[in-house]
């Protein structure tokens, strides 16, 4: 019988492992970009389509980014275009990200790159709807330093 025991830990262990692997159902975009190590140039927008919706229902859209110390300013100003599927619907959001307090200490979660959760809006999906999203910086100035990736999780409520 103790020859047993190795098996049953090894068959557990893997389907343990198999189960913390299953993508979350509830997800159905999570996905970050880099921008140019030079900067973020405003005509260089970020893009990501999302998976098709399995299940109807409300989902929240985060915009995520990733910035250093270099960056020169408290906020950053994004423009967020949603194009959904089935009816084809364009939807065109301004987001105003706060990256640091006023003394400029990191808002963000890290060390020497900070990560930084800005929510757009919570939005209703159908099954079998799509949504491909494009995001740019809105700022005065054309090259942004200090934006290293930018991000888009969307996920069910």
């Amino acid at each position: 019988m103790t020859h047993c025991r190795p098996i049953f830990w090894l068959i557990t262990s893997f389907l343990l492992l198999t189960a913390a692997c299953a993508p979350e159902e509830r997800t159905l975009c999570y996905s970050y970009r880099a921008v140019d190590a030079k900067g973020w140039e405003q005509h260089d927008g970020v893009t990501f389509n999302s998976d098709t919706v399995r299940k109807s229902g409300n989902y929240a859209i985060t915009v995520g980014l990733r910035t250093t110390a270099a960056y020169p300013f408290q906020n950053l100003w994004l423009l967020v275009k949603q194009q959904y599927s089935q009816p084809d619907t364009i939807v065109v959001d301004t987001l105003c990200c706060t990256l640091t307090d006023p003394t400029g200490r990191n808002q963000g979660h890290g060390v020497s790159i900070f990560e930084q959760l800005c929510p757009l809006k919570q939005v209703h999906m159908e099954t079998g709807q799509t949504v491909t999203v494009s995001i740019n910086h809105i700022m005065r100035r054309v090259m942004l330093p200090g934006i290293t990736d930018v991000g888009l999780i969307i996920r069910k409520e």
